[in-house]
């Protein structure tokens, strides 16, 4: 089997050509992006040759020519993705990872983020105990250490602080 990375600009349709040797233009052919290679994990693009695939032969090649609608990646904040091409009388002749490549303009320009994504932010951990937490004061992650935040809330809230997370080892 072979594997190939892709490229795939978040929020426009995009079209993915694969070349392979051999006939198969007559085969079902599936294309399949997910999140991960578990078994169970949703499909985020789930194309065939009856939906999104066109499959052509020539010169002992065939050429599959795929369409991945806007639709399916528009809302995506995940940046590598895995795929693979399935076809009936070979199984999966390719596979590899799917690299978005994000807009600056999306559909949510000014809006805040659709309720099925998962934002991460980079933090510096390297000056962090223990026993200290991260906190979020509207801009930005900090740590602090849990007696100081308990000593400012004095058991009340603190205007700013939306949020607090308890740092673990994993």
């Amino acid at each position: 089997m072979k594997t190939q990375s892709i490229k795939i600009i978040r929020g426009d349709d995009n079209t993915v050509t694969i070349r392979l040797f051999g006939d198969y233009s007559s085969d079902t052919a599936y294309f399949t992006i997910k999140e991960d290679r578990v078994l169970t994990s949703d499909r985020i693009t789930d194309l065939s040759t009856s939906n999104g695939i066109v499959s052509s032969y020539s010169n002992n090649y065939t050429t599959f020519v795929i369409t991945v609608p806007k639709e399916d990646t528009q809302s995506l904040t995940t940046k590598i993705l895995v795929w693979d091409l399935n076809i009936d009388s070979v199984d999966t002749p390719i596979q590899g990872d799917v690299n978005f490549i994000w807009d600056v303009r999306t559909p949510y320009d000014g809006l805040p983020s659709p309720e099925d994504t998962v934002r991460y932010a980079l933090v510096d951990t390297s000056g962090f105990t223990e026993n200290d937490v991260l906190v979020f004061d509207g801009t930005n992650l900090v740590n602090t250490s849990l007696q100081a935040l308990q000593d400012l809330m004095d058991g009340g809230f603190i205007e700013g602080i939306t949020d607090i997370f308890n740092l673990e080892e994993k």
